[in-house]
């Protein structure tokens, strides 16, 4: 369903520059927004170790809610500070790539999640 998504979002917007610089726009709010939540999510989740409770902070929530337009920022941000995007991936995307004996292995389950997203063209 992503892939679908990604890939008819960019049909759709490709005709027009006027319509190229209103997505462009649009690709810089999301961005902004991403940024501010996720630097409040670190900030009021400082020394914070239960993975139940920073999962459900309202920041980490509403980057949820964003949907499958964040899923590259969510793997690029996997990829430079790791962190807890597992779950916001997974809630977004509907898929699991980390095979079983890798669950609990950050590095193994952001070297799946990355691996998810290159063979995507996501990251």
């Amino acid at each position: 369903m992503l892939e679908k998504n990604l890939s008819t979002h960019s049909i759709e917007t490709a005709p027009s520059s006027q319509n190229k610089h209103g997505v462009a726009l649009k690709q810089a709010s999301t961005e902004a927004t991403f940024e501010r939540l996720v630097n409040q999510w670190r900030d009021e989740n400082h020394g914070v170790s239960s993975t139940h409770q920073l999962s459900m902070h309202p920041a980490y929530q509403e980057i949820i809610s964003m949907g499958e337009e964040v899923v590259p920022l969510l793997l690029k941000e996997l990829e430079k500070k790791s962190g807890q995007w597992f779950g916001a991936l997974k809630s977004i995307t509907k898929v699991d790539p980390v095979s079983p004996e890798h669950k609990g292995n950050t590095k193994e389950m952001t070297k799946a999640w990355l691996e998810w997203g290159k063979q995507r063209a996501l990251n």
